[in-house]
């Protein structure tokens, strides 16, 4: 199963400040690294591509309905 989404961009900081927001243009996430070193000098923030992503999800619920519960066989 594919499934499509559309690329973004994420700001992140080596220091350990996480992304609080997905960009959808590299534009917007080069604003925001320039907003957020002019706050935090000496500090370099990047600009980041999302291209690809993986997901496994083969997780089944399987719910069984024994009509006859209670039979011997």
């Amino acid at each position: 199963m594919s499934v499509e989404h559309d690329v973004f961009w994420l700001v992140w900081n080596p220091k350990g400040y996480t992304p609080q927001h997905r960009h959808k243009s590299r534009g917007s996430a080069c604003a925001e690294a320039e907003r957020l070193a002019g706050i935090n000098p000496g500090q370099v923030f990047y600009t980041l591509r999302a291209e690809e992503a993986r997901v496994v999800d083969s997780m089944q619920r399987v719910i069984l309905d024994n009509p006859r519960e209670g039979l011997p066989f």
